[in-house]
């Protein structure tokens, strides 16, 4: 068996029960074109990996030794393949990584993120913290202890459990993703409550790369936002300039202070 994955799959390489499994990195070039994104899981046979959902789709066009996908990182619109196992799941860095997961079965316009692996609860929530079917997706658990050096996002993030004479955790996370429960009982995700987006499962803050674009001599003020088109997502800057700045000056600049894809098309 082998294997191309995050973190997570690095981890579990080391841990699993099964015998002769190796993992296979890929590049970014490999990642970015189809063909050599194709290329790389046939000659490498690749059969299991974790993958933004929307990648998912290349596999309809050739034949590969996949058996089982692990998708996240954003919402997973018609994700299905028939002859490869997916698992839709929900996870931060602030839980650990993965805490839900959803075997999915058909094609679904919004995929549900499943139930919660053991230990974790899973809760939506109004602004008054109260039980409801559509608002902030939160959790209980083991949860990191908060963000470093960053007081006001931990007393925001991390608040004291509602719930905690139920289910046995003194704290919940509140993750900012909007979630709606549906009257079969599954849970979906259906946005962000503050202004973060998803780029390819990457979590990007919109304000951050306003601020380093604002911090560039000559710039005195941007906008920057986000695209979606199909399965394409992208990231556009708006500039106002005392003098013209060429868009490639702008974007090494940029690469300095935010990995790449946090920087913007200009």
């Amino acid at each position: 068996m082998s294997s191309i994955l995050g973190i997570l799959g690095c981890l579990s390489t080391i841990i699993t029960k099964e015998n002769n499994v190796r993992l296979y990195l890929i590049s970014e070039t490999q990642l970015k074109g189809p063909t050599e994104f194709l290329d790389f899981f046939v000659s490498n046979n690749i059969t299991k990996t974790a993958l933004n959902a929307d990648l998912t789709k290349l596999f309809n066009y050739a034949k590969t030794s996949i058996k089982s996908i692990y998708v996240g990182g954003g919402i997973c619109r018609s994700c299905y393949l028939n002859d490869i196992e997916i698992f839709n799941g929900f996870g931060t860095s602030e839980l650990g990584g993965a805490c839900t997961t959803f075997t999915v079965d058909k094609p679904y316009p919004n995929t549900p993120i499943g139930k919660c692996f053991p230990r974790f609860n899973m809760y939506i929530l109004d602004e008054n913290n109260n039980l409801t079917d559509e608002g902030e997706l939160c959790f209980s658990g083991p949860l990191a202890l908060g963000y470093l050096n960053n007081n006001d996002e931990t007393e925001k993030s991390f608040i004291d459990n509602p719930f905690k004479s139920k289910d046995g955790h003194n704290r919940m996370f509140k993750t900012g993703d909007i979630a709606k429960r549906d009257k079969d009982g599954n849970i979906y995700i259906v946005g962000r409550k503050d202004f973060m987006v998803n780029i390819n499962g990457n979590r990007v803050e919109l304000e951050e790369i306003e601020y380093q674009i604002d911090q560039i001599p000559g710039i005195l003020k941007s906008a920057v936002q986000y695209i979606n088109k199909g399965t394409q997502n992208f990231l556009v800057a708006y500039v106002e300039s005392k003098e013209t700045i060429e868009d490639k000056l702008l974007q090494q600049q940029l690469a300095k202070n935010l990995p790449s894809y946090m920087i913007p098309k200009l």
